[in-house]
């Protein structure tokens, strides 16, 4: 089972602000005040997004804007940047109709990003519209949390062809919060069989192996329907009454990895996955029968039902 929990939020706020060569001094854009949150799961197979948006207003008036009536807006990794277009380790992505408008200092000028502002120059009313945008990130990433601002960047012309440029500083916040995943290696299932056979006196050993994903320390505790033994029943899955009857059930130890699994003592790791691998671990989920006189149990079938849950370490 996957217990998914992590936020993404892109806290929108700033004030704009007008290149020396600006000729007017009143504010075009402003943004909106709700911020977009992401839930991001590391251990999700698909990609995921938001959307958000930003406001555009004329709040200067008719004639602020030439008769072309466009605003160029476009997004830039240039602040704090160790490595360009990614937040805690994770490469991310701001678009606009399915096309990339966020840039870095060295790339050169965006060729697209245009927007039509919605409203006429001659209008004396002012106007204001506020456009969507996506924020992306690519599947199963090993993300930490982190935070950074990304610079969003506008340019117009005003009445008189003087070109004005401004810029708005974007803080965005990465927080990964526990996430777990926990299944069988090989079908992906959440419920598998062990087959210990026939037993004939000697140790049986099976095992199958275990999928698991965490971003915190982690730990694995059992549980067991019959008592962490092997009993004598007509139907597995059923609890069967208890009882001190040697002949009636099989003592078996449980391992996962090379560290033994009891319903008192769990399994246990200080390290999250991401650290080991950068994703998920595989296991090996061991059962050993040891060896004894097949005379002194009754003929019949034997089993129990194990179920495992993983959480956070305490």
């Amino acid at each position: 089972m996957t217990h998914k929990a992590m936020i993404l939020s892109v806290a929108l706020a700033g004030s704009a602000m007008a290149l020396p060569q600006a000729a007017s001094a009143c504010t075009l854009i402003t943004l909106q005040q709700s911020p977009a949150t992401l839930n991001y799961d590391p251990f999700s197979g698909l990609p995921q997004s938001v959307n958000f948006s930003i406001r555009l207003t004329n709040a200067c008036g008719p004639g602020v804007l030439n008769e072309n009536r466009f605003v160029s807006v476009w997004f830039s990794d240039e602040i704090d940047v160790k490595r360009d277009k990614t937040i805690g380790g994770v490469l991310f992505d701001i678009k606009r109709n399915n096309e990339s408008v966020l840039y870095t200092a060295a790339d050169t000028q965006p060729p697209f990003g245009l927007i039509t502002l919605p409203f006429d120059p001659n209008d004396a009313s002012a106007g204001y519209k506020d456009f969507d945008y996506v924020l992306t990130l690519p599947a199963g990433q090993a993300a930490q949390s982190a935070r950074k601002s990304v610079l969003l960047r506008y340019r117009y012309q005003n009445e008189s062809h003087t070109v004005v440029e401004g810029r708005l500083e974007i803080p965005l916040t990465l927080e990964v919060k526990p996430s777990f995943d926990l299944r069988l290696a090989d079908t992906g299932g959440l419920t598998g069989e062990i087959d210990l056979g026939t037993f004939s006196g000697s140790d049986a050993t099976r095992e199958l192996r275990l999928r698991i994903g965490a971003t915190v320390p982690f730990k694995i505790s059992m549980h067991s329907t019959q008592g962490s033994v092997l009993r004598r029943t007509s139907t597995c899955g059923l609890a069967a009454a208890p009882t001190s009857d040697r002949a009636e059930q099989i003592d078996y130890s449980a391992f996962l990895g090379a560290q033994a699994l009891s319903t008192s003592v769990p399994f246990s790791r200080e390290q999250t996955t991401l650290e080991e691998t950068g994703q998920r671990i595989d296991l090996p989920f061991k059962i050993l029968v040891p060896g004894f006189n097949p005379i002194e149990r009754r003929a019949g079938q034997y089993c129990d039902v194990i179920t495992l849950k993983i959480e956070p370490k305490s």
